[in-house]
């Protein structure tokens, strides 16, 4: 009877000592104006059952990061934001939250105080979003223009053209997205903006035979190379059913010419990269594309006019990207599936994928 009465003095003792705990902890984070609820004088019953479920789990989550407390104040209020919307609108998620978090070993708990010094943890978590989104798309892009039944509803400067202007990382990351289906002199606009506005540069820019270039989708690079210099990509994309042939290469290279003689662009201090993409090359494409003492994929390289021009395939762009894409994806040990890569599509790119793989109504 005795232990008994012990037990029950010891468990009573800790379970109070618990119960201050927590609430000189609330008080505390009230005074560093963290805690993510206004003090009420009244309270409905699901609001409180809601703070007291906040508290007990926030509290938990405190005491297993030992660096947690040492944090800066931006990325706890972040965290309890967060985890009070997710009591609050989704409660399967709280669970998944609290598991992962407290499941961490001493040493990964010691890692994300450290990290959460540095940074937020709502950067931290936008940082694997990119990587995961970026993975979704790589392969959703694979099924759209590999896939015998979406392929053939891929229009040029439609569905493919519009999602890609989202994704124009995919061909170089240190170039950005300028500007998307504009004519050879709109292109050149975006040049003269960094130039001031002169009054002699409003005349078209002309292909072979005196026609107007019109290029799908324009990238300029992100970072100047050196001070005065500019290096810009301009990429063509065809269909998914177009090869890449001798016409292609040829429509193409009047693109680059055009630009080359043009006398408003500083020959000396702009370079331009051309390339045109589609699922195929043709047999002539492919012995351009493939000459020996180049790159594979140079099939043009002005060097007099620092112009270069090159052709791909959607299976190589892809596989760069995949490549450049591991090392992060094997880190984070995420696995893309049909269920993630439409998920993303339909949270991204909804208006331009194909119809029967949009969201039902």
């Amino acid at each position: 009877m005795v232990d008994i009465n012990v037990k029950a003095k010891v468990k009573e003792y800790l379970r109070l000592r618990a119960l201050q705990h927590r609430s000189e902890t609330i008080q505390r984070w009230k005074d560093e104006n963290i805690y993510p609820y206004e003090d009420k004088t009244e309270l409905a019953s699901s609001e409180q059952i809601e703070r007291q479920v906040f508290d007990i789990l926030a509290v938990n989550v405190a005491d297993h990061l030992p660096l947690f407390e040492d944090s800066p104040a931006t990325s706890k209020r972040f965290t309890f934001r967060l985890l009070a919307q997710a009591i609050r609108e989704n409660p399967e998620t709280v669970r998944i939250i609290m598991d992962e978090v407290l499941n961490l070993k001493t040493e990964e708990q010691d890692d994300l105080a450290r990290l959460l010094k540095k940074t937020t943890l709502s950067k931290i978590i936008s940082s694997a979003t990119i990587v995961a989104d970026r993975l979704n798309f790589v392969e959703a892009l694979s099924d759209l223009l590999f896939n015998k039944n979406t392929r053939k509803r891929l229009l040029e400067r439609d569905q493919l053209h519009k999602a890609l202007e989202a994704e124009s990382w995919i061909f170089r990351e240190d170039f950005h997205l300028a500007g998307s289906e504009k004519t050879l002199e709109d292109a050149l606009a975006i040049y003269r903006e960094k130039l001031g506005k002169r009054e002699d540069d409003d005349g078209p820019v002309l292909r072979e035979g005196n026609k107007g270039g019109r290029i799908d989708l324009m990238l300029a690079r992100a970072i100047q190379p050196t001070q005065g210099t500019h290096e810009y990509l301009v990429v063509e994309l065809k269909r998914p059913s177009q090869k890449i042939n001798s016409d292609v290469l040829t429509q193409i290279e009047s693109y680059a010419i055009a630009v080359a003689k043009d006398e408003r662009f500083h020959q000396k201090k702009t370079k331009w990269i051309f390339l045109v993409v589609a699922n195929e090359l043709d047999e002539h494409a492919q012995l351009k594309a493939r000459q020996k003492g180049r790159p594979e994929g140079l099939v043009l390289d002005l060097d007099r006019l620092n112009i270069t021009m090159w052709a791909k395939t959607w299976a190589e762009i892809l596989n760069d990207a995949r490549a450049r894409l591991s090392f992060f994806s094997e880190q984070l040990n995420y696995q893309v599936d049909t269920n993630s890569e439409l998920e993303y599509l339909r949270k991204a790119h909804s208006k331009y994928i194909p119809e029967d793989l949009k969201p039902s109504a």
